[in-house]
């Protein structure tokens, strides 16, 4: 049999009347099972059976229906000051459910075919970002559905103040600023977004294998994620060496050439 049929459970079995070939009517058993896989409902199978044995015909009889969902999450507008934090919807952030992905659109929503019992899985990544943190768990949902569609990062990022939130956020901003027409529309792809680094007080941008990269918080400086105008920065600095080239190299980052990588970038 095949394995991913190993976890079966008859959900029902009837005794129905089933035209065979399309002209013969035969008495059949209608046979239903909810097909698992590591524990999650991928389909509901049923099979005919005819008088003599015979299957009579196989097919998916899973009723999806339409999810309807929001993602929001906790930022920073500007700096890390509690009382200027904010909920705000999360755009450009994967959702899956079952085998079905979506992507959130500008109200941070999503719509996808599924079912109740399917699980939705989830991270601080999508097509222009994906968050990485250095110093502990990286923020992830995966649950069961249940009655719940819309997803708050704040009970799943577990960073200091949501560095990881924060980040994600803003990166998804200065992306949308760099693909104008007018500036740089070849900073469609996903940047990888470090954040609590075990270092302080600063921040950088990697060329050839583009990142942005954002140090932990300590007894000078709080964690260098949270502020967005660093993010915008770090990412400007993306979008500076995709612009500025000298023949195959990339822009020299020493001495004035620094200097000017440093005021582009900004």
């Amino acid at each position: 049999m095949n394995s991913d049929f190993y976890n079966l459970g008859i959900d029902n079995v009837e005794r129905i009347a089933y035209t065979k070939n399309n002209k013969e009517l035969v008495v059949a058993y209608m046979f239903s099972f909810e097909t698992l896989i590591n524990d999650k409902m991928i389909g509901k199978i049923t099979i005919i059976i005819g008088p003599k044995g015979e299957i009579l015909n196989i097919f998916d009889s899973l009723m999806y229906m339409e999810i309807r969902g929001n993602v929001k999450g906790e930022i920073f507008p500007e700096i890390p000051e509690d009382d200027k934090k904010i909920n705000a919807f999360f755009k450009d952030n994967y959702v899956e459910i079952g085998d079905k992905k979506a992507t959130t659109n500008n109200n941070g929503g999503y719509i996808l075919q599924g079912e109740n019992s399917q699980r939705i899985k989830m991270a601080l990544e999508g097509p222009w970002a994906r968050t990485i943190d250095e110093n502990g768990e990286e923020a992830s949902v995966d649950r069961v559905l249940g009655n719940n569609y819309n997803i708050h990062w704040k009970d799943y990022d577990n960073s200091y103040k949501k560095e990881q939130s924060n980040a994600f956020f803003h990166t998804n901003i200065a992306h949308d600023f760099a693909v104008q027409e007018h500036i740089n529309p070849e900073m469609n792809f996903q940047m990888p977004v470090i954040v609590n680094i075990d270092e302080s007080c600063n921040a950088f941008y990697t060329s050839g294998a583009p990142s942005i990269n954002f140090f932990r918080s300590n007894e000078e400086c709080e964690a260098t994620s949270l502020f967005s105008d660093i993010i915008y920065h770090e990412y400007g600095h993306g979008i500076t060496d995709n612009i500025v080239a000298l023949g195959d190299f990339d822009f020299p980052y020493f001495g004035q050439t620094g200097n000017l990588n440093e005021g582009i970038s900004d």
